[in-house]
Parts: C-alpha cells; structure tokens; sequence
C-alpha cells in the first residue's frame, strides 16, 4: 500500500510495510505555473525521513494500492501553498505498464514516482463523469474507458472496502469475468410451503476480488474524491467542497442516495432489510446442505409471528457460510433489530452456537424507487433504479448494460444530447419500461399479502415452469415472456390469490405496513 498524504505544506508519500513501521517521503509543494489547468512535473525522488507524529497539518489521505497501476487520482483539498489549486492530481501517464507502477526499494531509503504531478481547479473536458465508485460506477467508469471515452469516477472514499456479499446466477456472470472472481457456486434451492430446485446455479463473488478487477479496469479514468450534492445545470456535477465537475454525459450512480436525482421522495420507501452472520460450514450444516445455496426458506421456525421473512444461506466460499435472516420487502423496512432476534432463534432452534468474533451483515435498501429523473443526466445501477423488487438483486444487469451503455455513448458523441438519449434508451428501453411497471405491480400485490398468504405465494410461483421463473426473474426487456409468466401464475392460483393479483394495478399503494 503506497499513501499520500496532502497537507498545507506539501504531499507525503508512505510506503507501508508489514514488517516495519512506515516511513514518510516528503515532498515542496509545486509552485509551476499552470497552464490550461495543469503543470507537468518530472519523475521526482522522495527521499525518507523518520515519521512525525501529531502533524495536525494532515488535511487529506488517500491510500493506493501497490503495485497495482495507477490511475490518475484526485483529492479534493490541496495545499494552500500551491497557488491556484483546489485539486492535487498524481496521474500515471507512462508509455508502458512498467512504468505506470510507484517503485519502493528494498530498503525504503528512497521512492521514485514516475508520474506526472498535475493541479487543476476543476476536471473539464471530460466525455462522462459517474458519481459512485461501487460496482455498478465502477463497471460502467471503465467500460467508458475502454471505448476510448474520457471518463471520471467522483466518490467519497473510492478506495473503501466494499462490504456488502454480491451475487448472481451462473448463467448471468459476464463472459469476460475472471474465474478468481468466482468465490463459491451452488444449486439453488427453495423452500417455500414445500421444496423446490430451481435448476440453476448460483454463484457468489469474492468481493475483494470483484472490487481489485473492477479497479484494474479503471486505467485511464481520473477519480476523484469528493461528495456529490447535485447538479445545477446539464453537464455539470456540483460538489460538497464548492467545486463542480463538467462532462458531456453525467451518470448517477451512487446506489439509494441518488444525490443528482431531482425528486427526494417524501413517502416511506419500501425497503429489503436482512440481518446475517459469516459462520463455519461445518457449524451451519443443519441449515444448507454442502454444495447448495437456499434462496428461500420461508418456514417460520424462528419463532416470531407477524411480518413474514425467509432465511437465505449461501457458501461463500472458504470454508464458510453466509446465513441470513431476511424481509424481501416491507413499507418501511422491517427492523434489523427484528431480523437479529429471529436469525439467532433458528440458530439456537438447529444447535448452532454463534461464535463472538462471527461477521455479522447489515442490509437495507428501497426497491420501490421510482426512475431516475435528474435532468440532463442517466440514473445507473440500483440509482436507475435497476432493482429486481422480487429478489433486491441489480447486480448482473448493471453489468449486462454497462458496456452497451458506453457504446451507446460513444457511438453519438460529440452530441451530448443524442448521447443522452441513446443511454437512456438502452437502459429504459419501452420494453424495459413496461416491465419495470409490472414489477412495481407484483411489489404493491406483496406488500398487501397476509403473513400466511405470503409462503403460499411463492409456493405457486415456484412451481412455474422453469422458463417462466427465470424470465420473471432475469428478463428486463420480454414483455411477452413475462406476460406469459404472470398469465401462468394466475392459472395455477386460487380464487383467493387471483382476486388479490387483479385487484393490485388499481389499487393505491399502501402507506405503511406497520400494522401488520
């Protein structure tokens, strides 16, 4: 890991060993002159001096990974010493891969940056800038790049570890995903009334390495930390340190918090809320059987009445198993105070003994967020929103549409205009657009359910025909395979049930659910 700290009086790089403590390189500040919003440097050699504590100089950290290369970074304070800048930019702009990476010796006495030191008040010039630096921004960030579109990447902490457990079914992975990427795959199984094989295998990422591919990905992207708080006209991007970020296409793609969208929605968003622990395989084997993933588990031997949730267990590869107590959706969300409560119930109820260092799992997100409607921009990923509301999952469409998404762009520019409406018609197609519709109408329909109709629900729509399951809960753009789907559903369900299906499309959504 190679740190650089950006103070009033200059930068510091730190090598951080395992073995030893770090030791800070300091460098003057840059006084060139700018031209055009930049200034060159030449490779410049740090030479180590003994760590300082208690600088309380320090005003920004941003750490790197090493050796990986390095794409042009930004933080967004500098020191006031440089005059004119509001932004300090290390950029790797090397003719080969070798000379992309920072050096340290052996004995860290010294670290050459073969880079170019660049200061800039504001990132102009760029073809697309993505707010949100998760998955989605990420895929979408370096797909732009790799069609030969000037991209920048804006987050509050890009670096971050992600912590969330990510998922999909096989057949969904991208075809250009790494194995390594893959860190467990399993059948997956439903239990509903009764069990059911979905046919299907599930595979769960390793999030370390789905977060370093996605990085390595990024060559040529400027990213730059900083907070998105709106957009005061097309194109632009206005930050939380006053400074604004132009492009011809800006995309939102900072999850639930959608700072560029221009509705902030008052009514209680409906939201998935699950609670889950990381334990032993051996330990959670009176839960999930080896080699398969339970998508499902609606019996309620957890104890609780009331508002209906399933257990979801999936390998995650190691050795290990993720357990987790879950509210597919619940107007507002079902506390996890709640879910905690009955996840260790089935624990106990099995045997199973938590142990006190066992990573715990926290997850709450809307899957009732209406489209994006910043103006002058493309809402991506679960800011779209892209959100299956029947399953929470949005991750292997945002993959699917990323790279059409940057071919779509880069196809219409130098018309920002035409490039926007390519973009968003190839996330909202009409199709798209129909069966975002008819997802929100099963959403309402099981938000309006009884606790015990819930279980029988799903006990119907997972006897489909695997063809109709799979459509309903993949497809983004077939209208008559969903259609078909839903016709099905409605054939194999009783007087009850159907009376409930038809009477969702007119009925009001419900405001709470807190009565039940």
């Amino acid at each position: 890991m190679v740190r650089l700290r950006v103070s009033r009086t200059g930068y510091e790089l730190a090598p951080t060993m395992s073995n030893r403590s770090p030791i800070f390189l300091r460098g003057a500040p840059m006084h060139s002159h700018c031209d055009g919003g930049s200034a060159d440097a030449a490779d410049v050699e740090l030479l180590a001096f003994p760590s300082r504590h208690g600088d309380e100089e320090q005003c920004e950290l941003l750490e790197l990974a090493h050796p990986r290369p390095l794409c042009r970074v930004v933080t967004a304070r500098a020191g006031a010493d440089i005059a004119g800048a509001e932004i300090l930019l290390l950029g790797a702009e090397a003719e080969n891969e070798e000379q992309h990476r920072l050096h340290v010796t052996e004995s860290a006495e010294s670290i050459v940056v073969p880079s170019v030191l660049r200061r800039t008040g504001t990132m102009e010039g760029m073809d697309v800038v993505v707010v949100g630096a998760g998955p989605a921004g990420m895929a979408l960030a370096g797909a732009c790049a790799q069609v030969g579109l000037r991209t920048g990447l804006v987050d509050p902490a890009p670096q971050r570890p992600w912590a969330a457990t990510y998922g999909m079914w096989s057949r969904e992975l991208p075809v250009d995903l790494p194995a390594s990427v893959v860190a467990a795959r399993a059948a997956g199984r439903v239990i509903a009334v009764t069990e059911h094989d979905l046919g299907w295998e599930y595979a769960v990422l390793d999030v370390p390495a789905l977060q370093s591919y996605l990085t390595d990905r990024l060559t040529g992207v400027d990213i730059r930390v900083g907070r998105a708080v709106g957009s005061p006209e097309p194109g632009v991007v206005a930050l939380a340190d006053g400074s604004h970020m132009r492009a011809s296409v800006v995309i939102d793609a900072a999850g639930r918090w959608r700072p560029l969208a221009a509705t902030k929605t008052r009514r209680t968003p409906a939201e998935q809320t699950a609670y889950g622990l990381v334990l032993d395989e051996g330990a959670a084997g009176s839960m999930v059987d080896s080699g398969t993933a339970l998508f499902m588990d609606w019996r309620s031997d957890h104890g609780d009445t009331g508002w209906p949730t399933f257990l979801y267990a999936i390998p995650v590869g190691s050795g290990r198993v993720l357990v987790e107590e879950t509210s597919l959706a619940r107007r507002p969300g079902l506390p996890l105070t709640t879910l905690r409560r009955r996840l260790h119930a089935r624990l106990q109820r099995r045997g199973i003994t938590v142990p006190r260092d066992a990573r715990a799992e926290k997850v709450s997100f809307p899957v009732d967020d209406l489209r994006h409607d910043g103006v002058g921009m493309l809402g991506f990923g679960a800011a779209a929103p892209l959100i299956h509301p029947a399953t929470g999952y949005s991750l292997a469409a945002s993959f699917r549409l990323a790279p059409q998404v940057a071919d779509a762009i880069a196809t219409h520019l130098p018309d920002p205009d035409r490039a926007l409406t390519a973009a968003h018609r190839t996330v909202w197609s009409p199709s798209a657009q129909a069966i975002h519709r008819f997802r929100r109408i099963g959403l309402e329909a099981l938000l309006r359910m009884s606790p015990d109709d819930v279980p029988v629900f799903f006990e119907r729509f997972f006897s489909l025909p695997e063809e109709h399951r799979w459509t309903y809960l993949t497809a983004r753009d077939d209208v008559g395979g969903t259609a078909l789907a839903m016709a099905h559903l409605f054939r194999v369900s009783d007087w009850r049930l159907r009376r409930h299906l038809l009477a969702s499309p007119v009925r009001r959504s419900i405001r709470t659910n807190d009565a039940t």
